[in-house]
């Protein structure tokens, strides 16, 4: 007869197909870019429309997010669900295309005079001297 699976032993099923190291992965994709975005785990949650402590405990692999959760986590950060859950995605990566939503953001709510400030900071900062080198 079929019974149900005591916590010891989806424990050790999750061990043996290295299921706990892929949420370590997943935590620790969430938390990089929640540092980057310069976020408190309360404000990340937050934005996610979570708690801060489910927050805390799926970026230290001791929960198992839901795939609501993913959705929420990765709206919260900038990123697509499939950049959280990918194996071996390098999470420069990930900063580069969060960071990238952060500038998209910062334009959207810009004046035309500060969205030229930005680009002349940017060409500076890229190390482009005139706009000829765009183009």
């Amino acid at each position: 007869a079929w019974r149900v699976p005591t916590l010891q032993a989806v424990g050790r099923a999750n061990r043996e197909v290295g299921f706990g190291d892929h949420l370590r992965d997943i935590g620790g994709k969430i938390r990089a870019l929640r540092d980057d975005l310069g976020l408190s785990t309360e404000q990340a949650a937050e934005k996610a429309g979570m708690s801060s402590g489910y927050w805390g405990l799926v970026e230290r692999a001791v929960k198992q997010p839901s795939l609501q959760s993913l959705f929420r986590f990765a709206s919260a950060l900038g990123v697509e669900v499939a950049d959280l859950v990918a194996v071996g995605r390098a999470t420069p990566m990930l900063r580069a295309k969060s960071h990238r939503h952060q500038l998209d953001r910062l334009i959207d709510a810009a004046e035309p005079s500060e969205i030229k400030a930005m680009v002349v900071c940017a060409k500076a900062i890229v190390g482009l001297r005139s706009a000829k080198q765009i183009q």
